[in-house]
């Protein structure tokens, strides 16, 4: 990891760490794009596309449904692979994800609940491990929710065209 002393918080007085991840810990990026009529999609470098819905009405995902989803996909897929190597493959798995708006326009908090199908045949106890690795070590969405990652919001000329390469900074307060 690199510090940095920003040269604003120099003059200041305040002096924050700057902490860059290395690149073999990136994620590809996603894009968004913002039509003339208001539409959005948000666009992966593999050529996948996702139409972004705006608010409750239609049948297209918002943000906070989208969250949601991303939290209910990454809890299905390492409570299943779990699963699969104790021995239980499993189709049919029905996971719901819920949550509750706090006044101040953030999620305070998100249940995700597991349906397993009649007759899987799965000990109580792999079904625990499986709850419990999903939850405390595997699922980076939830996790990341969780624990809080700062979020940086910067203006820029042109998006990068580095495929998600590039060090990512961020600033964290450290003590």
């Amino acid at each position: 990891m690199v510090d940095a002393i920003r040269p604003e918080d120099e003059q200041s007085g305040a002096i924050s760490r700057r902490h860059t991840t290395h690149p073999r810990h990136a994620i590809t990026p996603v894009r968004v794009n913002v039509s003339a009529d208001g539409s959005m999609s948000a666009l992966n470098i593999r050529g996948g596309e996702l139409s972004i819905g705006t608010g409750w009405e239609g049948q297209r995902f918002n943000p906070i449904e989208m969250l949601l989803a991303a939290i209910g996909g990454c809890a299905a897929i390492d409570f299943t692979t779990v699963l699969a190597r104790r021995g239980h493959p499993l189709g049919g798995l029905e996971i719901e994800v819920r949550g509750r708006r706090a006044s101040d326009e953030r999620l305070e908090a998100i249940e995700v609940f597991y349906a397993l199908p009649e007759g899987a045949g799965v000990s109580d106890e792999d079904i625990e491990v499986a709850r419990r690795l999903t939850a405390d070590v595997l699922c980076t969405v939830s996790r990341t929710v969780q624990h809080s990652s700062p979020v940086e919001f910067v203006i820029v000329e042109h998006l990068p065209n580095d495929g998600g390469e590039a060090e990512l900074e961020i600033e964290v307060e450290t003590k």
